[in-house]
């Protein structure tokens, strides 16, 4: 059972996932993604492509891969969207961060929670997804591969 929340959509993080493998590098990849998250809040697109690789290839099941500008071109656009517009959000929930050497993964489980007239949040789409992290610098993280598809547990 998932336990460890990353909401992605204007709320802070709540705890960590474990770190396992080198947990010095592990807790470098998660203060990468804490950074990218508050990115993401704040709707930085610079701050938010900060933790893509050039190179990276993201894979959705069933879609045509996207690279890094057509990642560039999605975070744009869903920015440049009236946030109150929508009344969902997408939540990340880490199960875990392992890190060895110069590579590292992330792994966990990617929700659209939208709320519902009385307030409650029911999800309408749950991805799994795992990001292959790279070192660049001495502690410098960038994901070059991610890998999504649907979990049917929803």
């Amino acid at each position: 059972m998932v336990k460890n929340r990353l909401r992605r959509f204007g709320h802070p993080l709540r705890c960590r996932p474990p770190l396992l493998g080198d947990k010095h590098k592990a807790q470098q990849v998660w203060n990468t993604v804490v950074r990218w998250t508050d990115a993401y809040v704040r709707r930085d697109l610079k701050g938010v492509m900060e933790i893509f690789d050039p190179e990276e290839a993201f894979s959705f099941y069933g879609a045509p891969s996207m690279s890094y500008a057509d990642l560039e071109s999605g975070y744009r656009s869903a920015f440049a969207k009236d946030p109150s517009a929508t009344n969902g959000e997408w939540v990340a929930l880490a199960d875990e961060v392992y890190a060895e050497g110069k590579t590292a993964f992330v792994r966990g489980i990617a929700e659209l929670q939208v709320k519902g007239t009385e307030g409650s949040a029911r999800v309408t789409e749950r991805n799994r997804c795992i990001d292959i992290y790279r070192l660049t610098g001495a502690d410098d993280w960038k994901i070059f591969r991610t890998m999504c598809y649907p979990d049917p547990k929803k």
